[in-house]
């Protein structure tokens, strides 16, 4: 078996595990990109959003490619709720589009798991989800030729904060 393909099956083998970790999470009353976006662009308050602009997903699963594309950056500024809820998707876009596309959503979502207001929101997650999450990022930062900045920020992350969750 090439690296190659070993490296395809360990991604397809994490994705799957971030899937079943996070099944079923909810993003209930937090914030959605779109409206992440609205504030990181205009300052405004999330329900003066305009019709149409509201993310009309019930499940993490149905974010497509396209919206986490276009919103990549908007992760900074979901709350925490909608950061937990959003996590698993930018993980598995990573992880399954990451290397084809020019998106820095993969960055964007390592240096948000490095701000230490979001380790302390990931207090929230399960066992399972936090051991899928350090897998994620340490998948990551051994893939620095692969993923540039993320696994830069992948590896300090680890470092800081998510590494005690491998055991």
């Amino acid at each position: 078996m090439t690296e190659e393909k070993t490296g395809d099956a360990l991604r397809n083998e994490l994705a799957a595990e971030i899937e079943q970790a996070f099944d079923g999470v909810k993003r209930e009353d937090g914030t959605t990109l779109q409206a992440a976006r609205v504030l990181d662009d205009y300052g405004s308050r999330p329900d003066q959003l305009e019709p149409g602009q509201a993310d009309t997903q019930d499940r993490w699963q149905d974010i497509s490619r396209d919206t986490i594309e276009e919103l990549y950056d908007a992760v900074a500024f979901l709350d925490a709720k909608g950061f937990c809820y959003y996590l698993p998707a930018y993980m598995v876009w990573t992880l399954r589009c990451g290397l084809e596309s020019d998106c820095p959503a993969a960055a964007c979502v390592t240096q948000e798991l490095l701000r230490p207001d979001r380790q302390k929101e990931a207090e929230s997650l399960t066992p399972d989800q936090l051991r899928a999450t350090a897998r994620f990022l340490e998948f990551v930062s051994q893939r620095d030729e692969a993923y540039g900045q993320a696994a830069v920020s992948a590896g300090d992350a680890l470092e800081r904060h998510w590494g005690r969750h491998l055991a």
